[in-house]
């Protein structure tokens, strides 16, 4: 009988572990967020931490438009690239908030850098620096950079507000889409 209930046991708890995996896929949402510089804590449907700062997105409900926001542990710059797990190719959303005076660059990696893009295409976008974090968000068209079921994710950020100065953390991710 020991056996049974331990076999039970270890069945439901793997159950419980699959929920996770499942709440991890981006699907298309009602939800909208809202472009200020603040992310509210059901505002984003997708969501990983890593590194101290917050990853966050959000897909349209008909599935045309890409939500990003980061939320990093610096007063500094704060980057989301999109389309690739590295920066060369990736586009990038590079943004900074100097004691009020924001920036908001739409760039292209190249290597290791990262150039200005001729062709914008940032429909929202919002940097607020508060209590020694940067928060960037803005959106995007999503078919642009859903691929195969799939979004590639870098996420940067550094301690300075010069886009130019090398980032102090980064993360890289795939994130499975419906």
């Amino acid at each position: 009988m020991k056996g049974k209930n331990l076999l039970l046991s270890f069945v439901i708890l793997g159950g419980f572990c699959i929920f996770p995996l499942a709440a991890q896929t981006l699907a298309p949402s009602s939800a909208m967020p809202a472009a200020d510089g603040m992310v509210g804590t059901d505002e984003y449907t997708w969501k990983t931490e890593q590194k101290g700062a917050v990853l966050s997105l959000a897909l349209s409900a008909d599935g045309s438009t890409l939500y990003a926001a980061v939320d990093t542990p610096a007063a500094g710059w704060a980057a989301v690239g999109l389309g690739a797990r590295g920066m060369n190719g990736a586009f990038m959303v590079l943004g900074s908030d100097d004691a009020g005076k924001t920036e908001i660059s739409e760039q292209t990696g190249k290597g290791f850098s990262h150039t200005p893009n001729a062709e914008k295409i940032l429909k929202t976008q919002a940097v607020k620096e508060t209590g020694g974090r940067t928060v960037l968000e803005f959106s995007v068209p999503a078919a642009k950079f859903i691929k195969n079921g799939k979004l590639d994710v870098i996420a940067a950020w550094a301690k300075k507000d010069s886009f130019k100065t090398k980032h102090t953390q980064h993360i890289s991710l795939s994130v499975q889409t419906n």
